[in-house]
């Protein structure tokens, strides 16, 4: 009777369709790149806010130029 050579088959721990992490260098990666993103979207909003600031002052300054020079007239 001739032996049956072993079979090995591989057992996978992960469910179907999940991909294992690729290790701590890839969770850093993505988290710093997520904050990054984070940061640019917080100082694009500040400079959006500080733009809105300076033409309200603009604003306001032209109109008490205006009131100015009505009383000189």
């Amino acid at each position: 009777m001739a032996a049956t050579p072993a079979v090995s088959v591989a057992v996978r721990s992960e469910p179907q369709g999940v991909v294992p992490s690729a290790g701590p260098a890839a969770d850093t990666a993505a988290w710093q790149t997520a904050l990054y993103t984070q940061q640019m979207a917080h100082q694009l909003a500040l400079a959006e806010l500080r733009n809105q600031h300076l033409q309200e002052q603009q604003r306001l300054m032209q109109q008490m130029m205006d009131l100015m020079q009505r009383k000189t007239l």
